[in-house]
């Protein structure tokens, strides 16, 4: 018995490919593009649509992977959720512990560089040293955060000392609050000056908690310094920002 030719099995092909258009135009008007997107896409899409996504096993048994898996459903395809991410403030301060950061008008002067120590998710340590024109500032003091949540509200005590750093008279200080409150009687006569401040405080903070911003803070606080000698107390507002490192 001889066998078909390849013309033979041409002209099939051919005649199969006629009857093509009217079946996906039928297809069309009964089940509507939907339904051929859907399956078309389905097809696609096959190898990765059928099942979960297996995390690579790192161990031998029936355990193996298990919690690589369930990151992979909480997180990204990659596995993994990003570090760099916390539910609120007390997490985020449990896992760094120091913030660096700058203040301008506030207990330090015109500006100061600060340093938070979080021995305790609630409780800081804060230190920072400052400058303005003639004289430099440094300060140690105390942070009790009060919330977990991204704006939270803190209290703290701080003692600050401002010294002046050259022999000629003042005649303006900045912030004015220094002059204007605790130098009346020196700041034109050419004496140094050197002051020490009690300051409560109580202030209010924005953390971010997640993205690449997360562990930035913006603050704001209200103060009021008590200086020893004259006993005299000036409320004045600082402005910062801070790293958490």
């Amino acid at each position: 018995m001889a066998l078909p030719s390849k013309s033979f099995f041409r002209k099939k092909a051919l005649k199969l490919g006629y009857f093509k258009l009217p079946l996906l135009s039928a297809g069309l008007l009964f089940f509507g593009p939907d339904a051929f997107t859907k399956a078309i896409l389905f097809e696609e899409t096959k190898p990765i649509a059928s099942g979960k996504i297996e995390a690579p096993r790192t161990g031998t048994g029936a355990g193996a992977g298990a919690g690589a898996r369930a990151k992979v459903e909480k997180g990204t395809l990659s596995g993994y959720t990003s570090r760099r991410d916390y539910l609120n403030l007390y997490e985020l301060k449990s896992h760094r512990r120091m913030g660096i950061g700058a203040e301008v008008l506030g207990r330090l002067g015109m500006v100061g560089i600060t340093m938070d120590l979080n021995f305790h998710p609630k409780n800081s340590a804060t230190a920072g040293i400052g400058a303005g024109p003639q004289y430099f500032s440094y300060s140690l003091g105390y942070r009790r955060t009060l919330d977990d949540r991204s704006l939270s509200p803190y209290l703290g005590l701080a003692a600050t000392r401002l010294v002046q750093s050259s022999d000629r008279p003042i005649k303006e200080t900045l912030p004015a609050w220094i002059g204007d409150y605790f130098l009346k009687d020196t700041k034109s006569d050419g004496s140094g000056f050197q002051r020490t401040f009690l300051s409560p405080q109580l202030g209010v903070q924005y953390t971010q908690f997640y993205g690449p911003s997360a562990g930035a803070t913006m603050y704001l606080e209200i103060l009021f310094m008590w200086e020893a000698s004259s006993r005299k107390v000036a409320p004045i507002a600082g402005l910062g920002m801070m790293y958490y490192l």
